[in-house]
């Protein structure tokens, strides 16, 4: 810092700087750059120093003026618009602010910040600190100061405020970015409206094939919501796996609606990432402003919500916001949070159905999945398995299913019981995934169960959702030795077209036919083709859902000689089904079971 404070009696009084150089009061007999004195202090100084002496209207310099900005001249003509010629255009107004200040008798120093040109065309940020000196007449007579480069300081401010405003990965604007702009529409009530696009399956794909995809990834995401959106509206980040669309001055639900389902047309569907085929499912919900919303956070849990119901209720994954899911969310949320909690405690076990011959003898189990919540009791997967898939959770508990299942029935051959296969379910989330086949095989390997006495079970639902990509999958499980049901057989319309494209080892009959045998003779004899089909075809065959000692008969006499249901037995904790796999055999004493071993 140089700091000239005043000019008495032709003496420059209180010249200091950083350097802590002594101060010293000098009588000015000649002009600043001639003043050897003067000179000498200047150019010790470490940032470059200058004069401005009013009179003669020239700018004097320290050599530190050409170290830095590699001009050679160190005294400037203010007049002749050389100084003014290095000043960045966009920083002129700083500089006549500047001279005006000091012109309206400010005795305090000054500073301020602005760019100057350098000798090889670049750039650099400057703070200048100074002082004036008037005379008696408080006419102003020159000003000094310093010279300090910022332009690395203001360099990392830029950094800063480009974070604050821009996410890193997607360079869509960042989630306080958003907030701030939001913030501004509840606080004048403007109107728009804002899309919560959920990722699903996110999470996922990142643990699986690390950072680089998934950053990559994020930005196509981001690359697609920014060419499907009209020039002014907003679209931002705000989560690892949440975007936002800001509509501003629109609250047309059909426009809204519209702009929603051209999102969802094109992002579910796969991306190609690094030679990889990733899927994700995309929910979802719409949000009005300014409507009845205290503040951001009041926003953002209506934009959840709405996500959630758009998850579990809509056909479309699009939702707008009501005060229903509104009410859901809470509950929703909470179950959400101990699902994620729940591997960790250990709180899932498995429940196995018998699939039993109509001799009696067992030829397998279903193994289900239940959660022993600590609050809720048993928690049955109609009432968390949603859940499970929409939050992206039913990937690693499918899997935790089927390494369990594997383990388990290696343990009951390793202890000599009779040899059956277990059933396991499969979601689509576990279908798609790109290393599901992997994970088959290692959870075979892992419990040393030989493929022929697994099973996995695919509904038709499932399979929509990913058939071209099944088919190959499926072809190398069935290679392995793996069995392949199609679970809830006739229950659509293409179930017909799956065992042609399909390697299906097995049909399930659904058990919504099942109900009305003996009550409907169209339906029984759809049942008859079924079974007729499926000889024809050497699949196995399954009735699910029987219940009744009439039911059973007529499957029976039909040629259907595997049965499910609770005539034989419900699903059963592992010690009581284990007797049963031990003894290999079921004997009906009404609606109940005993078992003996052959």
């Amino acid at each position: 810092m140089f700091e000239i404070k005043k000019i008495e009696n032709n003496k420059l009084i209180n010249l200091s700087s950083k350097r802590n150089f002594s101060e010293e009061t000098v009588t000015l007999h000649a002009p600043f750059s001639e003043a050897s004195n003067y000179q000498q202090i200047m150019n010790a100084i470490e940032d470059p120093v200058w004069y401005w002496n009013i009179e003669d209207s020239f700018i004097t310099f320290s050599s530190k003026w050409k170290e830095i900005t590699g001009y050679e001249e160190t005294r400037l003509h203010i007049n002749n618009g050389k100084w003014m010629s290095i000043i960045h255009q966009d920083d002129h107004h700083i500089i006549r602010d500047y001279l005006y200040q000091f012109q309206q008798r400010q005795v305090r120093p000054l500073t301020s910040e602005f760019r100057i040109k350098l000798k090889d065309e670049t750039c650099k940020w400057f703070s200048c600190h100074s002082i004036a000196a008037y005379d008696t007449q408080d006419q102003l007579v020159s000003i000094a100061g310093t010279l300090k480069d910022i332009s690395y300081q203001k360099s990392m401010e830029e950094q800063l405020r480009y974070l604050h405003d821009y996410d890193p990965v997607t360079k869509l604007h960042s989630y306080t970015y958003a907030l701030d702009i939001l913030a501004s529409y509840l606080k004048f009530s403007k109107k728009g409206t804002v899309l919560f696009i959920d990722i699903n399956g996110f999470r996922k794909i990142k643990s699986t094939y690390g950072i680089l995809v998934g950053d990559e990834l994020l930005r196509v995401i981001g690359r697609l919501l920014n060419e499907r959106s009209r020039e002014n509206d907003l679209i931002s980040r705000i989560d690892e796996d949440k975007f936002i669309i800001l509509m501003s001055d629109s609250t047309d639900k059909q426009k809204s609606a519209k702009v929603a389902r051209r999102i969802l047309n094109v992002l579910n569907t796969p991306f190609s990432i690094f030679d990889q085929d990733l899927y994700v499912n995309v929910s979802i919900g719409i949000v009005f402003l300014p409507g009845d919303i205290k503040d951001v956070f009041d926003l953002i849990k209506h934009g959840n919500s709405a996500i959630y119901a758009a998850r579990e209720s809509s056909s479309e994954k699009m939702e707008f916001f009501s005060e229903h899911s509104k009410a859901r969310y809470p509950q929703r949320f909470n179950i959400e949070n101990d699902l994620r909690r729940a591997s960790e405690k250990n709180e899932f076990s498995l429940y196995y159905q018998p699939i039993v011959k109509t001799t009696g003898k067992l030829a397998g189990v279903e193994a289900l999945i239940r959660w022993k919540h600590p609050k809720r009791g048993l928690v049955y997967p109609t009432d968390f398995i949603h859940i499970a898939e929409t939050s992206g959770m039913i990937a690693s508990i499918g899997n935790w299913v089927l390494n369990t299942a594997c383990l388990q029935n290696k343990v009951w051959q390793d202890k000599g019981y009779p040899k059956i296969r277990t059933a396991v379910n499969i979601s689509a989330k576990q279908l798609q995934e790109p290393d599901f086949f992997n994970t088959v095989k290692t959870a075979l390997n892992i419990s040393g169960l030989n493929p022929e006495y697994l099973e996995l079970e695919l509904t038709e639902s499932v399979l929509v959702e990913s058939m071209n990509k099944a088919a190959k999958t499926l072809e190398r499980l069935k290679e392995m030795g793996v069995k392949i049901a199609l679970d809830d057989f006739g229950n659509g319309y293409s179930s017909l077209n799956y065992l042609k494209s399909l390697p299906i080892d097995k049909i399930k009959i659904d058990r919504s036919f099942i109900k009305d045998i003996n009550k409907n003779a169209k339906i029984e004899a759809i049942i008859s083709a079924m079974i007729t089909l499926s000889q024809k075809m050497n699949l196995e065959i399954v009735a699910e859902g029987v219940e009744e000692a009439d039911q059973l008969n007529f499957l029976d006499q039909m040629g259907c000689h595997l049965i499910q249901g609770y005539i034989y037995s419900k699903p059963l904790p592992l010690e009581d089904i284990e007797p049963i796999v031990k003894h290999s055999e079921i004997i009906l004493s009404g609606n109940s079971y005993n078992y003996y071993q052959i």
